[in-house]
């Protein structure tokens, strides 16, 4: 998808540690996943967007020609987009990127986007 921007959402998880690839359609989970893939370079962006104030946590694993993690807790307010983490990963061959994320009322999902995504162990 060189050039292409292009939102990652997910359908929300039906149970608790519930799997969703990139490009299935936006449900009512707190955090998406934004990727722009340029061909050899992919950025990243978890993306809170609530209805409801709550505390979020979350972890991104993001590889490529490197391997990039990054674990949060933060309350995200209602009704404001925000950007909670970025990643730029260069990459020759495949790319991949998984977010597990927890929100404050028990739900739980992982969202993984790239061409060699695959749930994270425990899933």
């Amino acid at each position: 998808m060189k050039g292409m921007f292009r939102s990652v959402a997910v359908i929300a998880a039906l149970v608790i540690g519930g799997t969703a690839m990139a490009g299935e359609q936006a449900g009512t989970q707190a955090i998406s996943m934004q990727v722009s893939d340029n061909g050899g370079e992919v950025n990243i962006a978890l993306v809170a967007h609530s209805a409801v104030e709550q505390t979020v946590s979350y972890e991104i694993e993001i590889q490529g020609a490197s391997r990039a993690v990054h674990k949060g807790r933060t309350t995200i307010p209602a009704h404001e987009e925000r950007v909670l983490s970025r990643f730029k990963v260069n990459y020759t061959d495949d790319w991949c990127a998984q977010a597990r994320i927890r929100e404050n009322e028990g739900a739980a999902y992982t969202l993984n986007a790239g061409p060699c995504a695959t749930p994270m162990a425990g899933d």
